[in-house]
């Protein structure tokens, strides 16, 4: 619930705080933030600030939790703690802490014995609002500090309790706010009992005096003159360790006054390089203050004291940039000895190397190595800062800029490309254009600053500058760019000259390539050379070099060449090219001519007929150039050689040969065969002939088997045309044909006729001339064939002879009617059909 704070009354009731449990004791903290309840099995904690109703519900923390334990009543006690009873128990739990939000309230289980009693439902009442002391506050705490009291709270009267028996009567103080000067460091129980009304409470609290700085009251920090003018960089920080033994604990200030030190104002922000004020000395003062606060002050005296090493000494030192960038390596440790010396000898000295004054000065990040220094964030010129203090004391004897450190350039050798060079006389050296090799070594660099040196393979020294020309074989010429300022000759850079003389290749000349055209067609102007010597012939022993051949067209044909190399005339160029030099190239030609062959032809086959004998041909080559001369030469099959006459009469079958030799005196010849073939006239008759006839399709085959050995074509009823090669006809209409047979290669014509059997269906025997007659078709040629007329009754009409005109279509002079009449063949070769006829009038 919500009060007001002017009357108290309850002004707004929060209802749906549902803690695990039955709730059974509630209890506010000291400082009514947390609200704190009990139930059955446990205890929780409430943030009463939480906000709105559902907000303080939901931050809600279980303090403890048991379900053997029945929590009961809360009570807020004199101590500001929270205890809590647990019905029938020996034991009540404490929270410590209840101001505290969360578990950091330090709530204790079984915390206080009850000495074999037992708790019941809840605690003494106490109210505890009159009571509560929100707690004690005090500072300066330092050993010597007058330390100051307060209470949090308006109370009537107060008796402290310091705890600080040695210092007798002061230990106690009845003032409301008292002070009190703690005899000694150390930690102390201090209590006060307020009083308001007549109601007393005790607060205790924990007070630690903490013990000051352990110090040197003065001490002296002396500083070299750089310049003799009394005024000079202190580093501060090197008088700590006179200061306090403990600094790694403890912060140090310097300040230019006291005051300014005590209450830490103005602390002195270049400490590390801080200037006198005054000529030649000064006081400056520092603080020491512990991680407790406390803290004491020391005079620190400043003394500027006057080197005692000379200002004429100086050392410089140079050496040579290793890699361009102004650092390199330097040893000046010989130094020191020099400057041992120029004290009392047994004297103990301190003697530092620093790279710039302001190190010197505050006498930080010393040089090392002064055998192995590099002069890093100094490029190309330093100037090293010697120290030297008393071993002693630490008094700085002397201080100044007494060695010089110089990073001479690395000379640059610029490289130099010498174009390799063919031996152009085959004596292995080459005259080289050296003339520009100088003023591209050294570019910008002036002769006045570097020197050059040439040294050959063997280390020898050459002519400087190089003769021009310079007449070399192959080799490698060192060259030295030697810096002058170095007079030891240590800095130098080299670049190398190399001079390469390249071996000229031969391309030694190949005689021409000639051949007649040849091949599969031997009109086609190629023929198949034989390269197999070519390349060897072309290098001639030489070895290492790349032969590459080209066409007339420029372009690049296979090398080596193939073989066989199938090509026409034409000129192929060769090169041959030193691999280790491409510039250095030799070339030569080879010519590959292609005679053509006699061009010519005749006739092939060609027939003589072993039906004549006295049949005879002419063979006769056609040469197609009239102008030019051949030799002949025929041969029969056999290889007999039968005339050199530029024809051959011939009558017998065979194979014969013509060769034509050209006699222009490339001996370039052709050969043709002529195949002589024999054929014969057809020798046919009527056993060679089927017919198939008194049928809807009428034919005609021959059997060629024994016509003879000719090739043959056929013809029906016509001498002269529409011959045919398939020796078979078909619908030939019925009657006497005559069938030709033709031998195609001229041999003659033989011929035969046959005879197809037919009949007309029809006839009409009106003496009009057309049909007034009925015959079979083809009989004349069947001489003993019978024909046979009859009536639809059967009556013998008409026989008829093979050679007669045929019935006219009357009966013993009586002309028969209209009507179907029948017939019976009886064929002379044994054949016999019958059939039926009209006669129409």
């Amino acid at each position: 619930m919500n009060f007001n704070i002017n009357t108290g009354k309850v002004v707004s009731l929060i209802t749906d705080l549902n803690p695990p449990g039955n709730p059974y004791g509630i209890e506010f903290s000291p400082n009514s933030d947390l609200l704190y309840v009990s139930y059955y099995p446990g205890v929780s904690q409430y943030n009463l600030l939480a906000g709105a109703p559902i907000d303080i519900y939901n931050s809600g923390v279980v303090l403890q939790s048991s379900t053997r334990e029945p929590y009961s009543s809360l009570q807020l006690g004199p101590d500001a703690k929270i205890y809590v009873a647990k019905s029938g128990r020996s034991y009540i739990d404490i929270i410590e802490n209840p101001n505290v939000l969360g578990i950091g309230c330090n709530y204790k289980y079984n915390e206080m014995y009850l000495e074999g009693r037992k708790s019941g439902l809840g605690l003494p009442t106490f109210v505890s609002s009159l009571f509560y002391i929100e707690g004690i506050t005090f500072e300066n705490t330092c050993f010597g500090d007058t330390t100051k009291f307060l209470l949090s709270d308006v109370v009537d009267s107060a008796v402290w309790d310091f705890d600080d028996l040695s210092s007798g009567v002061n230990n106690k103080s009845t003032d409301i706010e008292p002070t009190h000067v703690f005899s000694n460091p150390g930690t102390y129980e201090v209590s006060v009992t307020p009083t308001v009304g007549t109601d007393t409470a005790i607060e205790t609290t924990t007070v630690t005096i903490y013990d000051l700085p352990q110090i040197s009251s003065i001490v002296e920090l002396k500083q070299c003159d750089d310049d003799l003018d009394g005024f000079s960089a202190f580093n501060l920080d090197e008088v700590i360790p006179e200061i306090t033994t403990n600094s790694a604990n403890e912060t140090i200030s310097f300040f230019e006054s006291q005051i300014d030190a005590e209450n830490n104002n103005n602390p002195i922000t270049n400490r590390t390089v801080y200037t006198n004020q005054t000529v030649s000395k000064d006081i400056v003062w520092a603080r020491v203050e512990n991680n407790n606060a406390c803290y004491r002050t020391s005079q620190v005296k400043l003394i500027v004291t006057t080197t005692q090493i000379p200002n004429t000494f100086t050392k410089n030192f140079y050496v040579c940039d290793d890699n361009t960038d102004g650092i390199s390596q330097f040893d000046f440790s010989s130094i020191h000895a020099e400057i041992e010396a120029m004290f009392p000898i047994g004297q103990q000295l301190i003697i530092n190397y620093y790279r710039n004054e302001a190190d010197a000065l505050a006498e930080e990040n010393p040089i090392m190595d002064t055998s192995n220094h590099r002069n890093i964030g100094y490029p190309n010129t330093q100037q090293v800062y010697i120290r030297v203090d008393g071993g002693l004391d630490n008094d700085c004897l002397g201080l100044g800029a007494y060695i010089n450190l110089y990073v001479e350039p690395i000379p640059v050798a610029n490289p130099v490309t010498i174009d390799r060079q063919c031996d152009d006389d085959q004596d292995g050296e080459f005259p080289f254009d050296v003339s520009l090799v100088e003023s591209t070594i050294i570019g910008g660099q002036s002769l006045s600053n570097v020197t050059l040196t040439y040294l050959d393979e063997n280390n020898n020294l050459l002519q400087n500058p190089l003769p021009n020309p310079f007449f070399t074989t192959s080799q490698v010429v060192t060259v030295r760019v030697t810096n002058n300022n170095i007079s030891d000759g240590s800095c130098f850079a080299e670049t190398a000259l190399e001079f390469i003389v390249d071996k000229q290749p031969l391309a030694n000349h190949v005689a021409n390539q000639i051949s007649c055209d040849d091949g599969a067609d031997d009109t086609d102007g190629f023929h198949d050379f034989d390269t197999s010597q070519i390349e060897s012939d072309v290098l001639n022993g030489q070895t290492g070099m790349e032969v590459h051949y080209y066409s007339e067209s420029d372009i690049e044909l296979p090398s080596p060449l193939p073989n066989p190399f199938a090509s026409g005339t034409q000129t192929i160029t060769v090169e041959v090219i030193n691999p280790m030099n491409r510039s250095c190239i030799a070339k030569t030609d080879i010519v590959f001519i292609v005679d053509p062959l006699p061009d010519f032809s005749i006739d092939t086959p060609q027939v003589v007929c072993s039906s004549d004998p006295t049949f005879t041909v002419v063979l006769d080559p056609i040469e197609t150039n009239l102008l030019e001369v051949y030799d002949y030469e025929w041969a029969y099959q056999d290889g007999t050689i039968l005339s050199n006459a530029p024809t051959l009469t011939v009558f017998t079958p065979g194979t014969y040969s013509i060769t034509l030799t050209k006699t222009d005196g490339s001996g370039c010849s052709r050969t043709r065969d002529i195949f002589v073939n024999t054929s014969e006239m057809a020798q046919i008759n009527q056993n060679d002939i089927s017919v198939v006839d008194n049928s809807n399709n009428n034919t005609i085959a021959i059997n060629t088997s024994s016509l003879g050995q000719g090739d043959y074509e056929f013809s029906l009823d016509s001498e002269f045309s529409n011959y045919q090669d398939i020796p078979f006809f078909e619908n030939v209409s019925s009657g006497i044909h005559t069938l030709y047979v033709r031998d195609k290669k001229g041999c003659g014509i033989s011929l035969i006729d046959i005879s197809v059997i037919g009949y007309p269906k029809v006839f009409t025997p009106n003496n009009d001339g057309y049909n007034d007659s009925w015959q079979i078709d083809g009989v004349d040629k069947l001489p003993e064939s019978k024909i046979l007329i009859y009536d639809r009754y059967g009556k013998l009409l008409k026989e008829l002879a093979s050679h007669s005109t045929g019935w006219d279509g009357t009966f013993n002079g009586n002309l028969m009617p209209s009507n179907d009449y029948w017939f019976i063949v009886n064929l002379s070769d044994g054949r016999t059909f019958k059939g039926h006829f009209s006669l129409i009038r």
